[in-house]
């Protein structure tokens, strides 16, 4: 194998890797909107169940009034429905884990081909 053809392996490794990050900060990313709907959720059911709305469904207003009150003054984050699925959310973590293992192997080819530098 020629040197340009080993440098061809590193630099398209190098970009693997660099997209399987910036794959995983975009999953990360979603997850953590994910964690907010469930959040939400959590706290009105626990503190005023009738003032939970999910995007999109209209309700009555006596069940909407005081809700930025008990969130400080801002208006509270509406989940989607969606959102509140756990096959979705477990296929998210999965994918998640999936796209962490793709970084650890082309991280590890890399050093194995005694590749030094950062990737960012």
């Amino acid at each position: 194998m020629t040197q340009g053809d080993q440098d061809a392996i590193v630099g398209k490794t190098v970009r693997e890797l660099r997209d399987a990050r910036e794959k995983l900060a975009k999953l990360q990313a979603k997850a953590k909107e994910f964690g907010q709907s469930f959040s939400n959720v959590s706290f009105h059911m626990q503190n005023s169940p009738e003032l939970l709305r999910l995007e999109g469904e209209s309700t009555d207003t006596r069940f909407v009034q005081g809700q930025r009150y008990q969130y400080g003054g801002i208006e509270p984050h509406i989940p989607k429905k969606e959102s509140l699925s756990i096959d979705t959310v477990l296929q998210l973590r999965d994918e998640i884990r999936k796209t962490i293992l793709e970084q650890e192997r082309l991280a590890k080819s890399l050093q194995d081909m005694g590749f030094r530098g950062t990737v960012s």
